[in-house]
């Protein structure tokens, strides 16, 4: 968000927000690409492949998935270390063909097919799995939701609202149709977090 904005946050390329977040807020698409292009200089020969996981390095991994798993990990005392993230593992990874890393579809391909070697089929051709917060089924249980409905419309005039009148509600019900925005609700729902235990009493 400090990089680009709530609605840099919040799947940019999606109609909704047009309806939910102020409008000087909501980073309209091509702003978001012209912002990428100026932090992410290109180079001879790179793909699209090698452009959206140098971008992923350079933000998502820095900004939030690393930052995450330090802190929860340090917060439970557990010592976790990302062994694929070594710098030279890093390196020769970038140095591979893209047409070798993403193959027919499948991603990780030659990791995979190392992996084959070793583990069992059920395993190597697993899909991903993150460690993602379950808003939807949050949402399905009828107190739990009531609870985020009124977390989500809370706000004071000591914090400023991301959102147009009736913009929350719009969220919410969008939300409960489509669970792809689920991660937009879970920064929502962090902002209006944040904004509470900072409030002066």
């Amino acid at each position: 968000m400090g990089r680009f904005g709530l609605g840099g946050r919040l799947y940019p390329f999606q109609d909704w927000m047009e309806d939910c977040v102020k409008p000087e807020l909501n980073l309209n698409p091509g702003r978001i690409i012209t912002l990428y292009d100026e932090h992410l200089p290109k180079w001879d020969g790179a793909t699209s492949i090698d452009m959206a996981q140098r971008t992923d390095l350079r933000t998502y991994m820095l900004e939030d998935i690393l930052v995450k798993v330090d802190r929860m990990s340090m917060m439970h005392s557990l010592e976790v270390r990302s062994p694929f993230l070594d710098y030279r593992m890093v390196e020769l990874g970038l140095k591979i063909p893209s047409r070798l890393r993403v193959k027919n579809g499948i991603n990780k391909y030659l990791l995979r097919r190392l992996a084959a070697r070793h583990l069992p089929e059920v395993v190597y051709r697993a899909p991903k799995r993150g460690f993602g917060i379950p808003v939807n089924s949050w949402m399905n249980d009828d107190l739990i939701a009531r609870t985020l409905q009124t977390t989500l419309t809370w706000n004071d005039d000591r914090h400023p609202d991301p959102f147009v009148k009736g913009g929350t509600d719009r969220l919410w019900h969008f939300s409960r149709e489509n669970p792809y925005l689920d991660s937009a609700m879970i920064s929502v729902l962090a902002y209006r977090w944040w904004c509470q235990s900072h409030a002066v009493v």
